[in-house]
C-alpha cells in the first residue's frame, strides 16, 4: 500500500480536502500561549527562587500569544540566533504586557538571573494606539537581555518596548537589542 496521508477508507470526492496529518500551529493558527507558559511553569509551583532553574528554549517559528508569558527567578528564554522565535500578541490578547521578565512573587532587587536571548516580541497585530508594553523588565542582578527584537507598528501612540517603572531594580546587563516602529523604545527607571 503506498502511503500518501490519505484515509484509505474515505469517499473519494472528499479526499482531495481532507488532510490526515496537520500543524495545528501552521495550518490553524492555534494559540502556543499556553504551550510556552507550561514549559516555564513546569515543576516551578510558581515560586520561582534560585534553586529552580529553567533553561527553555523556544523553536524557531511564529508563536500566536492571546496571554502574557510569566518568567521566574533563575529563567532562561533562548531562542536561535540565527532564526529567532517571534512571540506575536494576537488581535485579542487580554494583558498589557506580552512577556513579565519579573517574577511577580518578589520585588524588583532579588529578580536575580532571569534572561531573555534570542527572541522577537511582536505587537504589530495590534493597534498602533492600544497601551502596551512588550516586556516588563523589572529585573535585578545578573539578569540579562540579548539580541531582542521589539516589533511595534510604525507610528503607533501606544506601545512601549521593555519598561522598568513598576519598583526598584537594578538592571545590569541589556544588549543587542532592535527596535522597529513604537511609540517608546525602553521605558526606563532605577535605583542603583
Amino acid at each position: 500500500m503506498t502511503q500518501n496521508g490519505q484515509s484509505s477508507y474515505m469517499d473519494s470526492n472528499h479526499k482531495s480536502k481532507y488532510t490526515v496529518f496537520r500543524n495545528v500551529v501552521t495550518d490553524f493558527g492555534a494559540d502556543n500561549t499556553a504551550g510556552a507558559s507550561n514549559r516555564l511553569n513546569r515543576d516551578t509551583n510558581s515560586i520561582g527562587s534560585t534553586g529552580q532553574p529553567a533553561a527553555v528554549y523556544i523553536p524557531t517559528r511564529t508563536y500566536l500569544m492571546t496571554g502574557s508569558i510569566q518568567l521566574y527567578l533563575t529563567n532562561v528564554l533562548i531562542g536561535d540566533p540565527l532564526n529567532s522565535p517571534v512571540l506575536k500578541a494576537s488581535t485579542n490578547v487580554p494583558s498589557d504586557h506580552i512577556v513579565y521578565g519579573k517574577d511577580l512573587n518578589h520585588g524588583g532587587t532579588v529578580n536575580f538571573y532571569i534572561s531573555i536571548k534570542n527572541i522577537v516580541i511582536d505587537s504589530t497585530k495590534l493597534s498602533p494606539s492600544i497601551a502596551i508594553t512588550l516586556l516588563d523588565w523589572t529585573v535585578s542582578q545578573a539578569a540579562r537581555l540579548t539580541n531582542v527584537v521589539f516589533n511595534m507598528p510604525s507610528y503607533s501612540s501606544g506601545h512601549v518596548g521593555p519598561a522598568t517603572n513598576y519598583d526598584s531594580k537594578s538592571n545590569v546587563v541589556m544588549k543587542d537589542r532592535t527596535f522597529y516602529g513604537r511609540a517608546v523604545g525602553m521605558k526606563l527607571s532605577s535605583q542603583q
